[in-house]
């Protein structure tokens, strides 16, 4: 899959995440994963296609890079900055149209290209940990 367009979601049957493309009905508010096997363009198997309906609240896009592990990072994602020994959530910023990073400890708001994805690591997401971290409940 193209990881520019990547989402990912939390299934609403089973409470697993899915990966995949995001299906979104306004007029419904219901939210879908779908994930299939693409091989050089064209899809060879349909019975490999997969729609999952998820938690629209948890629905997160792909920032297309990955932390220090390798791991994907989303918007949602609860990230610890090296070097600053902090933790930061990632979120998207309507209004300059990227992907920024708060601060817990300050509620600074730091542009998330600022902080080079090898310099951070996933510990957890705001659904999952957030509580866990000391925060509310979101």
């Amino acid at each position: 899959m193209n990881e520019k367009f990547l989402s990912r979601g939390k299934c609403k049957a089973n409470g697993e995440w899915g990966k995949g493309y995001l299906l979104y009905d306004e007029i419904s508010g219901i939210a879908s994963i779908v994930t299939y096997v693409n091989l050089n363009g064209a899809i060879y198997d349909l019975s490999e296609i997969n729609i999952y309906e998820v938690i629209p609240e948890t629905v997160g896009r792909c920032t297309g890079l990955p932390d220090i592990n390798f791991k994907t990072i989303f918007e949602g994602d609860i990230l610890e900055i090296y070097g600053e020994d902090f933790l930061a959530k990632v979120s998207w910023c309507e209004s300059t149209a990227q992907f920024v990073l708060i601060f817990y400890t300050t509620n600074v708001i730091s542009d998330f290209n600022s902080h080079c994805s090898r310099q951070c690591q996933v510990v957890g997401n705001i659904y999952d940990d957030y509580v866990a971290i000391g925060g509310d409940q979101t």
